[in-house]
């Protein structure tokens, strides 16, 4: 009786190591996924702004001003810089 007491115990240790290692091993997968997925949405925004800035240039005939201040324009993106 004392024998398959002794073997339950080690099947419960098996089994509780083995679920362990499971849940490891989906924690890292789920992060790896989670950095693929911030990943892509980066590449999408950034796709977003460069089709913007073509429909920009293509009616305007250059790129936007690097910035704006109460004064005006201060440099465009593609004007030559003036010294």
């Amino acid at each position: 009786m004392g024998l398959s007491r002794v073997r339950f115990t080690v099947q419960g240790v098996i089994a509780v190591g083995a679920a362990a290692l499971l849940v490891t091993w989906l924690v890292g997968t789920l992060s790896r996924l989670r950095e693929e997925v911030r990943s892509s949405h980066c590449v999408c925004k950034l796709a977003q702004l460069k089709c913007a800035l073509d429909i920009y240039e293509s009616k305007y005939g250059s790129l936007p001003p690097a910035a704006i201040t109460p004064v005006g324009v201060v440099q465009s993106l593609n004007s030559p810089r003036r010294s």
